[in-house]
């Protein structure tokens, strides 16, 4: 069973105008690197999004680290 991949804020800017290869491009419009879900299997989609998570909570860390007093959010 397939599970659902959520996105929060997805780009709504042409792929084709987008630079980069079938799987990433880069948006020029949202300054983000947009990736093509369809063009990868399940596993890999599932593994892409548990890194950017993953790295989502080590940069909150090393932030908290340089400046104790910051407030880390959760939010685009």
């Amino acid at each position: 069973m397939k599970t659902p991949i959520t996105i929060e804020s997805p780009c709504n800017a042409d792929w084709a105008t987008m630079t980069g290869d079938q799987r990433r491009r880069f948006c020029g419009a949202c300054k983000k690197h947009v990736h093509d879900l369809s063009a990868m299997r399940q596993d890999e989609a599932e593994a892409l999004e548990l890194v950017r998570h993953d790295c989502a909570h080590i940069m909150a860390r090393a932030v908290q680290e340089l400046w104790p007093d910051v407030k880390v959010t959760i939010g685009p």
